[in-house]
């Protein structure tokens, strides 16, 4: 209580965030860094973990006010097209996020990226240039996240039902999307309920498949799983991947089970290479790969379990009960023994805590996974 007390002083101070500027979107780094960004396009930051820690409240904040190193101000070039609505700072504190409604437009989004190493006081951003997201008057988006296994890649959920993933350096079409319900002749991960819509997303924890395991909260309340998504390039460990192997035996379904084994060969080709043992410090890269004729697929509702081991296969009372009007943020924890927990927030105060009571696993259909293959087209097929 009393860290939340100092935070909010914190924020509250005019000597770290001039008063004029009320509205502004905040994050906190992992370096102990609070950034803020407002409709002036001016990022400010100050570094605040000293003062989280200080006992002496008060002087810890005046210290951190008054030091001339601890605070900064950058402007953002070229300056933000609206007032961010959500600010996001990836792991290592080199990027960050700003979206939210453009000026310009609005019915249309902004989104930018904003590097945070910056010299002479301007931060360079690079705006979204997606036609599929920009140029779609009344499309919202509904979620910003950083990918747990990427520094460098982002994901976005819109309220058209489809997931996308980007990369910082090419944000005029994504990496790969999965399109969450029936869209024209390309069912890509349909979610089975024609009439239910993502609201929000996490992803999983580090346990067998969970680690490629995108959740989904849709409006009626229904939890919906997506397995396997990941990022071109990211890092994971070799020992995992050989467990993933071994965990296709227990696949009943042989299209399953042979398209799980096929993905694996493809996106991580450790090839001849012994077995990493458990708790190796091996690693494998993801290749820019994909299946020819096969997608992946969110499957649910999933089966959740509310306090007291009652079994639910929605949340429909908590997402649509009259004080939750608004967003649904959702967040993800992992709990001991590879069970998965979702934490769903909405704007009217309400939480719930289901743990998740099926196991994440592949799902494919027949269909050419949208990935980007080459040039500016998204298209099926390995590399």
């Amino acid at each position: 209580m009393k860290r939340l007390e100092r935070l909010e002083s914190l924020i509250r101070d005019d000597k770290l965030w001039p008063a004029h500027n009320v509205q502004q979107a905040l994050a906190y780094s992992s370096t102990g860094t609070l950034f803020s960004i407002g409709r002036d396009s001016k990022l400010r930051s100050v570094q605040i973990r000293s003062a989280l820690l200080d006992a002496t409240s008060q002087e810890a904040i005046d210290d951190t006010a008054d030091g001339q190193e601890s605070g900064s101000e950058a402007y953002v070039q070229p300056p933000l097209s609206g007032q961010p609505e959500s600010l996001h700072i990836n792991r290592s504190g080199t990027y960050a996020i700003a979206w939210g409604v453009s000026d310009e437009d609005e019915g249309r989004q902004s989104l930018s990226v904003i590097c945070l190493i910056y010299a002479d006081d301007i931060a360079e951003a690079s705006p979204l240039t997606d036609p599929a997201v920009l140029d779609r008057s009344g499309l919202a988006i509904m979620q910003v996240e950083w990918h747990p296994f990427s520094d460098s890649h982002f994901a976005v959920l819109t309220s058209d039902n489809v997931f996308r993933l980007y990369h910082v350096d090419d944000l005029d079409c994504p990496e790969q999307q999965v399109e969450l319900q029936l869209r024209g002749r390309r069912p890509l991960g349909q979610l089975h309920l024609g009439a239910t819509n993502a609201i929000g997303f996490a992803f999983g924890s580090l346990h067998l498949w969970e680690r490629f395991t995108v959740y989904f909260a849709c409006e009626d309340g229904r939890i919906f799983v997506l397995t396997p998504i990941v990022p071109f390039g990211a890092v994971v460990a070799a020992a995992a991947v050989v467990e993933l192997h071994a965990s296709c035996n227990a696949m009943t379904d042989a299209t399953q089970r042979s398209c799980s084994r096929a993905w694996l060969q493809r996106v991580f080709p450790i090839g001849g290479r012994p077995p990493a043992p458990p708790g190796s410090l091996a690693t494998v890269t993801a290749s820019a790969a994909s299946l020819d004729d096969h997608a992946p697929a969110a499957a649910g509702p999933l089966t959740t379990l509310a306090p007291g081991g009652v079994e639910e296969d929605s949340v429909l009372d908590i997402v649509s009960s009259p004080a939750s009007e608004g967003e649904t943020a959702v967040n993800f924890v992992a709990l001991r023994g590879g069970t998965a927990a979702l934490a769903l927030a909405t704007s009217g105060g309400e939480v719930a805590l289901l743990a998740v009571a099926d196991t994440a696993q592949p799902r494919w259909v027949v269909s050419p996974p949208q990935c980007r293959m080459a040039g500016d087209v998204m298209a099926g097929g390995g590399m």
